[in-house]
């Protein structure tokens, strides 16, 4: 079925501009969603699994809303809604410390309303697909799998440690969480991408 993904691509491209990114095209047009197109390495189907998973987790997060995904000659491409506002990057240096500390603090309240609802149905670590998993414990089990060969061999030689993980409630969250992957509009927070 690679030619629906071709036929899809040259669609995509011919209703769209690049931008200042390579991986990135812009819808044109006039076309009146916000859509924007991402090229990425395979790996990045856990990006649409993110993507898919916190568009339907029940919150309204400040996340691009998954449209559309295709492989094509080894590279995953994503259509996804373009969010507003610009990278915190190029913004904060015209930013007060006071709008600064403004968009932090909306960036805190995402991420807590985000804790706390479990994980995607597919993790990635490590170039490798793995999860979902029971508990917290065995997913540091399986991160430990080059120093440790079970959980109950884990839990044997660490046990303190192995009830404070076992305590630590499972989130999603950002791995990549820094100022070019947030957006802001009016000095406030106005998404979290990539």
């Amino acid at each position: 079925m690679t030619w629906i993904g071709h036929i899809k691509l040259w669609a995509y491209h011919l209703l769209s501009t690049p931008t200042e990114f390579h991986n990135i095209r812009y819808f044109k047009f006039g076309i009146p969603l916000a859509l924007a197109i991402k090229c990425s390495p395979p790996s990045a189907g856990s990006e649409v699994d993110a993507l898919r998973f916190l568009n339907n987790c029940g919150l309204r997060l400040p996340v691009p809303r998954f449209v559309d995904t295709f492989v094509i000659d080894g590279k995953t491409y994503t259509i996804m809604s373009r969010l507003p506002g610009d990278l915190l990057r190029e913004k904060h240096v015209s930013m007060s410390s006071e709008e600064l500390n403004t968009v932090i603090d909306d960036l805190f309240g995402v991420m807590l309303s985000a804790g706390g609802r479990g994980m995607p149905s597919l993790v990635t670590f490590a170039g490798m697909l793995e999860g979902p998993f029971n508990d917290v414990l065995d997913c540091y089990v399986f991160l430990a799998a080059h120093l440790v060969f079970s959980r109950v061999e884990l839990t044997e030689q660490y046990s303190k440690t192995c009830e404070s993980l076992s305590a630590d409630e499972i989130v999603y969250f950002h791995a990549d969480l820094r100022s070019h992957n947030i957006l802001v509009k009016d000095d406030r927070l106005s998404g979290i991408i990539d």
